[in-house]
């Protein structure tokens, strides 16, 4: 065959391909970092997008999506004021209900593609585990800096809301090292200044404050160290942000990321040593995303974070007013038995 004819079938493989997926394509480009390749790629993206959903080519795509359960539904772009309480933090954390088999915990997980798996152990540990009832929702590449690409304050009002919530977890912060912007894309911050390291703890500050509720608890987990140099120092002032905002809110409790997934050094590992001296890998090949073993670590620290603060299991456990048990069973997770979660793709982005 003539050149000319395998590239031309190539060339239109490939558009035929943009437009099916076109949603995707678009979602991808805006989660790109800020800067002249994103300002450039995304215009074409969103002309590409909008001549599919002219032609109708883009339906089989999303209607496949929706059938495997990967609709995905972006919450709205604008600034959040969520229905905090007003109670004072000295008299924001009541005594809990006592929780049993026939009244489970509504624990919901929420975070990136680190928080997928995460979710899924969690969700495994629940279907052997009756006083716990765990859902799990995540979005790949998201996080607190960028509310143009995906708004997790207002996702978060809305799971208040609605799912309700006794534990929220949350596993979110492994792509937000780059500039802040608001919900209308317009950078208000840029990584290495100080107004990064405010403007990061006015957004955890906020979720932390609007997520609060006399029957609600927090579990924020911290992000992992990473092997790039450049990186990790985002990931120390994230961290250093989120232990700040945490260490005078008693409703949030944090999982020690980095001292889990640690080497003997205290510092990042590939590698880690459990205490009955088994080896496990512990990273993929980019240095940020966790594998399935070290994730476990994380999900067993969690399950017992949650099991600690309800005093599931003890004699006596500390009783308030019991919720209805119907109430906040909304199936934003998987359903039925989980299956072993799978690694998630070596990647960048979380």
């Amino acid at each position: 065959m003539p050149y000319q004819s395998v590239w031309l079938s190539y060339v239109i493989a490939l558009l035929l391909f943009l437009m099916l997926t076109s949603g995707d394509l678009v979602r991808t480009v805006r989660a790109m970092d800020i800067g002249p390749v994103r300002a450039v790629t995304l215009p074409v993206a969103q002309g590409i997008d909008r001549v599919s959903n002219l032609l109708s080519i883009n339906r089989p795509a999303d209607a496949l999506g929706a059938a495997l359960g990967r609709e995905v539904h972006d919450p709205p772009e604008q600034q959040v004021d969520f229905k905090a309480s007003k109670t004072t933090p000295e008299d924001a954390t009541p005594p809990l209900r006592e929780v049993t088999a026939n009244v489970p915990l509504e624990v919901h997980v929420v975070g990136d593609s680190m928080g997928q798996p995460l979710g899924q152990l969690m969700e495994s540990a629940a279907v052997k585990d009756p006083t716990l009832d765990v859902t799990y929702e995540y979005k790949i590449s998201s996080g607190l800096a960028r509310p143009d690409y995906y708004n997790w304050p207002a996702r978060l009002a809305d799971v208040a809301s609605e799912v309700k919530p006794e534990a929220l977890v949350m596993m979110i912060g492994g792509n937000d090292a780059q500039e802040l912007t608001d919900p209308g894309g317009n950078v208000v911050a840029r990584p290495g200044t100080p107004g990064w390291s405010v403007e990061y703890r006015h957004r955890v500050d906020q979720v932390f404050d609007g997520l609060r509720a006399d029957n609600r608890r927090l579990f924020w987990v911290l992000q992992p160290n990473v092997a790039s140099a450049k990186h990790q120092a985002s990931v120390v002032a994230m961290n250093t942000q989120v232990r700040e905002s945490a260490a005078d809110r008693p409703w949030v409790t944090l999982i020690d990321g980095p001292a889990l997934t640690a080497g003997p050094d205290g510092g990042y590992a590939d590698f880690v040593t459990l205490p009955d001296g088994k080896q496990i890998s512990c990273r993929h090949g980019d240095g940020v995303h966790l594998t399935v073993g070290c994730t476990q670590l994380v999900s067993d620290a969690t399950v017992d974070e949650i099991a600690k603060t309800w005093a599931i299991g003890e004699t006596a456990a500390p009783a308030g007013t019991p919720l209805d048990p119907t109430d906040g069973k909304d199936a934003s997770g998987p359903q039925g038995a989980a299956a072993p979660p799978t690694d998630p793709a070596a990647s960048t982005d979380g």
